[in-house]
């Protein structure tokens, strides 16, 4: 007898432990905001709806919407639980979230939390933060500073933390909204993927120390048009530039190793490419489809010929080559110079003082040469982008 309630005493509490251990979370509302509860007296900002439903399985207007913030607690029949974690997924499919706040308490962030959260504009973190922090609307992890997110719906002008070395894969891809964006020059690598489909970005500024720009980076960013690559890129991969339809001038500088195929595939704009002498691979197609690229300046070593689909269809579609020091390709465009002054019509000239520039629309028409005499020049042009160029 003693034997048999020995056995059930072991039972029930292996019954009791495993119930313990296996017991799911509860999950909870507390204003408008979803959570699960553990043990440890600590909460997780989670999707709405039971763990076996998800929230694939709600339209959009009921999920997150708006402003969301995210408290540093929460209480909850008569306990207090510290806001610690946001779990997997749980903002995802919100597409009428706008906003994200997040306390100084948490500490991390788990997979699929702003998947199709393409209404998105920014995320703000707790200065007191001491794992994430954001600047501009995008969400940094610290220790290294690295980019952890950045929203889709994010817009304007756009400058991100100094100390970053890399712009992750498709860390801004399909940003539709953002304009200009400036790089630190800490920037060593900007991966895969890392502004594809930015459809109106018109302008980037690249720090000096960049070296590598990844396969399909700028791929159908349509409203870029003008690109300056510092001296210290090294690399273009595949496909880096593929299908940017408004690109019209490229500052291709000594240093430059490697044009990977199709990197410039279908840049129907490019008029000039200069290609430098320390220049020895141009990959398949790299400039296939680059229909308006007449002029091609070459300091390279390669026997590029007009005509030729060698070397990247780089001059297939050209009228000349040039080899020798003189050029008349434009190859000083000093777009970084020029600012609209008032409503389209007035530009102003800076840094130029004792040069002849010539100025030309974004499609190449040549508007006439000006000769500056001050360090600030006022010019009245009558079209709402154009490109300098010393003469």
């Amino acid at each position: 007898m003693k034997t048999t309630n020995n056995l059930l005493l072991i039972i029930v509490s292996i019954f009791i432990f495993f119930s313990v251990f296996y017991a799911k979370a509860e999950k909870i509302e507390v204003d408008g905001i979803y959570y699960t509860l553990e043990n440890d007296g600590t909460a997780t900002v989670t999707y709405r709806g039971e763990e076996e439903d998800g929230w694939m399985y709600f339209t959009a207007d009921e999920l997150y919407m708006g402003d969301v913030e995210i408290p540093a607690e929460i209480k909850y029949a008569d306990n207090v639980y510290q806001v610690n974690a946001i779990g997997n997924d749980a903002f995802a499919g919100s597409k009428f979230l706008s906003s994200l706040s997040i306390p100084h308490t948490l500490s991390t962030i788990g997979s699929g939390v702003f998947s199709l959260c393409n209404g998105l504009k920014s995320i703000q973190v707790d200065d007191q933060n001491p794992t994430f922090i954001s600047y501009d609307g995008i969400l940094y992890k610290r220790n290294p500073l690295t980019i952890f997110f950045v929203p889709k719906n994010i817009s304007g002008d756009i400058s991100l933390l100094d100390s970053i070395h890399e712009i992750p894969s498709g860390a801004f891809q399909n940003c539709s909204n953002l304009t200009t964006l400036s790089l630190p020059n800490e920037v060593v690598t900007i991966s895969d993927g890392a502004f594809n489909g930015c459809e109106n970005l018109q302008e980037i500024f690249i720090g000096d120390k960049l070296e590598s720009i990844g396969e399909y980076a700028f791929s159908k960013c349509l409203n870029l048009s003008i690109l300056s690559l510092p001296e210290s890129v090294k690399t273009i991969k595949a496909a880096a530039f593929a299908d940017c339809e408004n690109l019209v001038y490229v500052l291709l500088h000594e240093g430059l190793e490697s044009i990977g195929k199709m990197a410039f595939y279908n840049c129907p704009g490019l008029m000039g490419i200069q290609l430098p002498s320390t220049l020895t691979t141009i990959g398949e197609q790299a400039f296939k489809e680059c229909v308006s690229l007449d002029i091609v300046k070459n300091d390279s070593k390669l026997p590029i010929e007009i005509g030729s689909t060698d070397y990247g269809y780089v001059a297939y579609y050209a009228s000349q080559i040039i080899n020798d020091s003189e050029s008349s390709l434009q190859e000083n465009i000093n777009y970084n110079r020029i600012s609209v002054f008032k409503e389209d019509k007035h530009w102003l000239i800076t840094n130029a003082k004792g040069k002849w520039i010539c100025i030309y629309t974004i499609k190449g028409e040549y508007l006439g040469c000006h000769f500056c005499r001050n360090e600030i020049e006022e010019i009245e042009v009558r079209a709402s982008r154009i490109v300098v160029v010393e003469k």
